[in-house]
């Protein structure tokens, strides 16, 4: 595997569920949430912490879709970025489990990866890189937990 891919790679997982320089990772502070709360908005906040993390789920599928080269849809990216939540479809609890399963399938695909120019290629409906692109998950995924941390703090 190319060193940058296994470099990256590597700072999804330890980003997701290792030991982040920054502290606690992902997941064990999303997992500390609790779930009563997370589809409220205190006076204003744009979006609920669900709303954050089914946002979130949206750009992390969109990237393994992207690598496994699925055709591009623009609609469904849409669609989907800041969907509207249905209440037993995108809970806090699935949401969650999203979270974790797609990161991993992510780090899967990123493993079987043996092409060292593949990083450089562009990616389909975008005007940059697979590095920037992977690059850019994992800065949109701290950001993002930031938000959701802070707000599960703004509503104890």
């Amino acid at each position: 595997m190319n060193k940058e891919i296994q470099s990256i790679t590597k700072r999804i997982a330890n980003v997701i569920s290792g030991t982040p320089w920054f502290g606690e990772s992902l997941l064990s502070l999303l997992q500390d949430i609790d779930p009563s709360k997370t589809n409220m908005k205190p006076a204003g906040a744009a979006h609920s912490m669900t709303a954050l993390l089914w946002h979130m789920n949206t750009w992390a599928s969109f990237i393994a879709d992207r690598i496994e080269k699925k055709p591009f849809d623009p609609d469904a990216l849409a669609r989907d970025n800041w969907r509207t939540l249905q209440p037993r479809t995108h809970t806090w609890e699935k949401g969650l489990i999203r979270f974790e399963k797609i990161h991993q399938k992510i780090i899967k695909q990123l493993q079987k990866i043996n092409d060292d120019q593949w990083l450089q290629e562009k990616v389909e409906g975008r005007n940059y890189d697979f590095a920037f692109l992977l690059n850019g998950l994992i800065e949109h995924d701290i950001y993002h937990t930031g938000q959701i941390v802070l707000l599960n703090k703004i509503l104890r």
